[in-house]
């Protein structure tokens, strides 16, 4: 069994480079241009992925990425930006992340559906499953209910799970939108096709009458189908119109020779050998189908009894790599033409040469073997890359190696279960190369904690007289606040204003004090009354200032006693941190101590998971290799014991001749020695 793998994205336009019957590619894309045709609604309520969804819809949003449309939210446009560069799995993480923050407001079933169609590229099925059953459980809109239902039985027939494709759309899609018609169609004989059951398929492609949206995919599936069905007018009617398909792309020839061939497999079928021949002859030269189609192109002139024309395809094809399987046996059908056209000793020659050919091919094909059995070749295909340590950063592609042995593995190498296999197990490489780069960086963290805590050993002592003085700097105040406390309070009680003086206040009320007494000592003559009554003066202007300042004055007096109750709260917090500062710290730092062990742990679990499963993976690449080759050498020994049975063959049509050429000429001299006695 395949290891479970997370397939990177392809464009649906490498699809039509299999070689399979029926073209790989889906019946509806998942790229931009073709995710959906129908609109999206606007979100009333915000939903999740997995979550609810709003139901209100707002027809003048799309769901097709190549419309231009408005971007109301910042996380759509940053979904944009990644998606159209390409960076699908950044896109669906930015998605993912932004969704749980609730930060698509206006876009909300557009990324739902958006990543529900990057899931299916991923290969993600159960996923995008969850997402448009979602979907469908929250939208009002036939139009994209129906197009959910038909994605959704897509999925199904992706998986392979045809009876439950049919189902869904037995259910939800009895009666299908002219728009989709066509494709449910098409994707119901899909279905009925794999389970053999072609009466059914039959009648579900006769209804379909509109083609003029279906792909060049649909095509090439309607044509090879009908090709297999034997309905040859219909194939020829699909697979003709390919070949008609402007354009000078390398995927419009590649989907041109890929009709071109299997119109000629066609053709051949129903013995019509005149066309296979034409059919062929459209197919590129070099192209990926040229081998097929140059062994074709020479049984189109075989079976049309003209054995000599099909020698031209067939010597041409001796001339190239021996590995391709059409070479191969273009090498046992040149000599059968000429044992055709009656040059026997032509003939023996090239079944010797084909024979030395398959005894070369096998004793290469165990060579290779031997290679792919060895622990590190999966690593030798190619190169090894220096891998970003970003997750998210874009792993290369595979590039086969330019040595002969991929000239035996290169179809295996086209496959889409070898790619994906492939690209998982270089992600799997850079995953093991962030854990170890992680896992090295546990000592410094280690580090880092020993050095605080053995600077908080250093600092602790400075630390400790710091605390102390501040707390003899707190006595001290807070005994004098005591005594501004009982000033200020004994001022409010009585009333008395010189309790709140200021100090030029106070110098004044000391110098009138004092004079008072020297005035009091004066004797109560005329000559000293004057000055009495000047002292009063002065004493009365003093004691008015006092009282018309006493209130600004208390009140100053209550904030500054405010600001210092605060201030000595505050030194006595800073005291008591200061004194439990350490302790916190070295109970914080012992908990770091713990996430760090627990991490240590953790990347020392995944490294081992990631490390069998990259073993899993390497084992995986290597059976399919091995399977592959050993196909190779099963129809590389078939070729060359029909090879042995045909030169055998030849020599007992020679050995025959020449007995009957002596028997031949034994019988006059009978005669004449008959005749003599």
């Amino acid at each position: 069994m395949p290891p479970k793998h997370l397939p990177y994205w392809r464009k649906p336009a490498l699809l039509a480079l299999s070689c399979a019957v029926f073209a790989v590619a889906p019946i509806s894309s998942a790229s931009n241009n073709d995710i959906n045709n129908t609109h999206t609604s606007k979100s009333a309520t915000h939903s999740s992925f997995f979550g609810e969804a709003s139901s209100d819809i707002d027809s003048t949003k799309t769901l097709r990425l190549d419309i231009p449309h408005k971007v109301q939210d910042l996380a759509y446009g940053e979904f944009l930006y990644d998606y159209f560069q390409e960076k699908y799995f950044s896109a669906i993480t930015k998605a993912l992340i932004a969704d749980y923050r609730l930060q698509f407001e206006h876009h909300d079933e557009q990324i739902q559906v958006l990543v529900g169609s990057l899931f299916v590229g991923y290969g993600l099925l159960n996923e995008a499953e969850k997402i448009f059953n979602n979907l469908l459980s929250h939208t009002t809109d036939p139009k994209i209910q129906e197009k959910i239902w038909f994605n959704l039985a897509e999925i199904y027939y992706k998986q392979a799970d045809s009876e439950k494709s049919i189902r869904l759309l037995q259910t939800h899609l009895e009666i299908p939108s002219d728009n989709l018609q066509s494709q449910v169609s098409l994707l119901y004989a899909l279905n009925y096709i794999r389970l053999n059951n072609l009466e059914l398929a039959i009648k579900h492609l006769r209804e379909i009458r509109n083609t003029e949206n279906l792909s060049s995919y649909a095509y090439l599936n309607l044509g090879s189908a009908y090709s297999l069905l034997d309905q040859p007018q219909q194939a020829e009617k699909y697979l003709s119109k390919l070949l008609r398909v402007q354009g000078k792309t390398e995927l419009i020839k590649g989907i041109k020779s890929r009709a071109a061939l299997a119109l000629g497999k066609h053709y051949l079928k129903n013995e019509n050998y005149t066309a296979a021949a034409q059919a062929f002859k459209n197919i590129r030269l070099n192209g990926s189908y040229a081998n097929t189609g140059l062994l074709g192109l020479g049984w189109a002139y075989f079976r049309s009894n003209d054995p000599t024309a099909a020698l031209t395809p067939w010597l041409e094809l001796t001339k190239r790599a021996p590995s391709d399987r059409a070479v191969q046996e273009a090498y046992i059908n040149v000599p059968y033409a000429y044992e055709s056209l009656g040059a026997l000793q032509q003939a023996l020659d090239g079944y010797h040469q084909a024979n030395r050919i398959y005894t070369e091919q096998q004793s290469r094909l165990n060579q290779i073997k031997n290679q792919i059995l060895t622990e590190d070749w999966v690593d030798q295909l190619t190169s090894s890359a220096d891998f970003s340590f970003n997750p998210l950063d874009k792993i290369p592609g595979f590039t086969p190696p330019e040595e002969t042995t991929s000239l035996y593995l290169y179809r295996l190498f086209a496959t889409h279960d070898f790619n994906e296999t492939y690209r998982n197990y270089r992600e799997l490489q850079r995953l093991m190369q962030v854990i170890d780069h992680w896992h090295k960086q546990i000592p410094v963290f280690h580090e880092m904690i020993a050095a605080h805590v053995e600077r908080m050993d250093r600092l602790a002592p400075e630390a400790k007289v710091m605390a102390a003085q501040a707390e003899t700097i707190y006595k001290e105040v807070s005994e004098k606040l005591d005594v501004i406390n009982n000033r200020l309070n004994e001022a409010f009680r009585t009333d008395d204003t010189t309790l709140t003086a200021n100090t030029k206040q106070l110098e004044l009320l000391e110098r009138v004090t004092a004079l008072e007494e020297k005035v009091n000592q004066l004797p109560d003559t005329v000559g000293y009354q004057r000055e009495k009554d000047r002292f009063r003066v002065i004493k009365g202007l003093l004691m008015w200032d006092l009282d018309s300042t006493a209130i600004e004055r208390r009140w100053e007096s209550v904030k500054d006693r405010v600001f210092i109750e605060n201030q000595l709260t505050d030194l006595e917090n800073n005291i008591n941190q200061v004194k439990s500062a350490r302790a916190r710290r070295l109970q914080r730092f012992a908990g770091f101590e713990t996430r760090i062990e627990s991490l240590q742990k953790r990347l020392q679990e995944l490294y081992k998971q990631s490390q069998y499963e990259l073993l899993r993976h390497r084992v995986y690449l290597k059976s399919l290799a091995i399977r592959h080759i050993d196909m190779k050498k099963t129809h590389v020994q078939q070729l060359q014991a029909n090879t042995i049975y045909a030169i055998a063959r030849i020599q007992d049509m020679a050995f025959n001749q020449h007995r009957a050429q002596k028997l031949k000429m034994l019988v006059p001299y009978l005669y004449l020695k008959f005749f003599l006695l």
